[in-house]
């Protein structure tokens, strides 16, 4: 099931973007076209274009008519990211050719590379609607549904293995590695990588490797790392929150991350059970996010508990954070109690860590 929830999320990423078709990126530089579909609002705004493996800004284009138009010329191959006001509204691989944003589907298609792209995208499409619908099959037996969600997994599993193998080398081939390694503990990333050279060099493998390391050393038992941030002329601190003689549940969040912004409701059930024992608080730490958009969101989605704004990615690596949401418990001297507990998991960590207390209600 976990398998099968991170080959969501890899689908989720990689539909932003939009296994046939050739292997390979095309080996020669050559020029390239890429227009991207925004909505009318945008009319006259800045689209950037960053790299995805660097999180350098490469070119930007004018929104006219809807549409944003990149027309340059690339030497190597690379995936970016499309970034509209501070938001990610896609990704495609940039190579030579006419590149297409479904306005849509988010699928960049018209490429070698990006047709791949797209072709899995669909597979994974037409397996996650086949899981789904196995679920929601109220006339199966119990065994012969988990049967059959096995059966899915191990489609899903097999697909994933299958295009990272024929993508070696390519973009997305080297995308799909990153999404895998999100996944793994230190040793089992550094074994990959000695079997997988090649992607050795990026820049997001190698910082993905050091947040694995700084994981480890803030893991359940250890004491909090500090960090600080300046907005303006404040200057906050973590550690104005933890280790003050009372329980922290730090949230690491940002306005565009839906997982983020769903998981708020199982913190308002937190908040609302606890808001009155001093023993007990809540904070959220804004990351990689606009500050205009972090307030809007506080705003929109009425969180009540204190907040970190702007820390970018201060926080995340200070915790050696790959994803969001992550939640991280503190205790009282600022031990870290738990992390990346979520849902029902996490309101049994916090009741348990505060019984007697009131605990709150499972659904």
């Amino acid at each position: 099931m976990r398998k099968l929830a991170y080959a969501a999320a890899a689908l989720s990423l990689a539909s932003m973007a939009a296994c046939s078709g050739s292997k390979e990126s095309t080996a020669a530089g050559g020029d390239f076209t890429l227009t991207v579909p925004v909505s009318s609002e945008a009319e006259g705004h800045v689209v950037y274009l960053t790299n995805y493996d660097t999180d350098a800004r490469v070119d930007s284009a004018i929104v006219t008519g809807g549409v944003a138009t990149f027309n340059s010329h690339v030497d190597t191959a690379y995936m970016a990211r499309f970034i509209l006001d501070g938001r990610r509204i896609g990704m495609a691989v940039i190579e030579p050719g006419t590149i297409a944003v479904d306005s849509a589907t988010r699928q960049a298609t018209g490429t070698p590379v990006n047709d791949n792209m797209a072709a899995y995208s669909a597979a994974q499409d037409t397996l996650m609607n086949r899981y789904a619908a196995v679920r929601a099959d109220k006339e199966l037996a119990d065994t012969t549904r988990e049967q059959q969600l096995a059966a899915i997994e191990a489609e899903v599993n097999n697909l994933n293995a299958k295009t990272q193998a024929e993508n070696a080398g390519n973009p997305f081939g080297l995308y799909l590695f990153i999404s895998d390694a999100y996944e793994l503990p230190l040793a089992k990333l550094d074994s990959t990588l000695t079997a997988n050279p090649s992607y050795a060099s990026s820049a997001r493998l190698q910082k993905l490797r050091q947040s694995l390391v700084t994981k480890e050393a803030t893991s359940p038992g250890h004491k909090f790392v500090d960090f600080e941030v300046v907005n303006g002329a404040d200057t906050v601190r973590l550690s104005d929150h933890v280790g003050k003689g009372h329980y922290t549940l730090v949230d690491f969040w940002a306005s565009w991350c839906g997982p983020c912004i769903r998981e708020t409701e199982v913190l308002k059930r937190i908040y609302n059970a606890h808001k009155d024992d001093p023993n007990f608080e809540i904070l959220g730490v804004a990351v990689w996010d606009e500050p205009e958009n972090t307030l809007k969101a506080i705003e929109d989605h009425q969180l009540p508990w204190a907040q970190i704004i702007n820390t970018q990615r201060i926080a995340t690596d200070a915790y050696g954070i790959p994803s969001i949401p992550c939640i991280i418990f503190f205790d009282p001297e600022g031990m870290i109690v738990s992390r990346d507990l979520r849902g029902e998991e996490l309101v049994a960590n916090v009741n348990e860590a505060l019984a007697p207390k009131t605990a709150v209600a499972a659904q």
